[in-house]
């Protein structure tokens, strides 16, 4: 079950260093069926909560499963910011503004230094047109890339 799961993120991870669309896609459809699998044998194992959350929203588009999935791997394991941040991005994406920010504020609160949660957060506060927010965020974001 763990090889399974491992398998899994060995082909999502090819699938995100892949630059051809096509070798993208065939990666990540593979990834899904052993982390499909795996969750069926074991439902417990944060990598593939989050790997089949992460999937789900950006191969699939499926974002209520994505919610799920990528709730599940942050009750699995609370300190992956990875599961926060992609969460957070799929609220944003359903227009989920403040549910996102509230998410990417627990992960700042693991590592105020995440450029990606920055990023994420800034944008949220702009969506929601709170751009004093959203640029102190921005600022941040800049002195942690410095």
């Amino acid at each position: 079950m763990r090889s399974t799961c491992e398998y899994g993120n060995i082909l999502y991870k090819k699938g995100e260093e892949s630059e051809n669309k096509e070798e993208k896609m065939q990666y990540y459809n593979e990834a899904m069926q052993y982390e499909e699998k795996a969750y069926s044998i074991c439902k417990n194992l944060s990598p593939a909560n989050f790997i089949l959350g992460t999937l789900y929203a950006k191969y699939k588009n499926d974002l209520q499963k994505a919610i799920f999935y990528l709730q599940n791997a942050i009750k699995l394991n609370p300190e992956n910011i990875d599961s926060y941040n992609n969460l957070g991005i799929v609220f944003c994406i359903t227009k989920q503004y403040t549910k996102a920010i509230e998410i990417f504020n627990v992960a700042l609160l693991k590592d105020s230094t995440n450029i990606h949660v920055l990023q994420n957060i800034a944008m949220s506060y702009r969506y929601l047109g709170q751009e004093t927010k959203a640029n102190y965020y921005s600022e941040k974001l800049k002195k942690t890339m410095q």
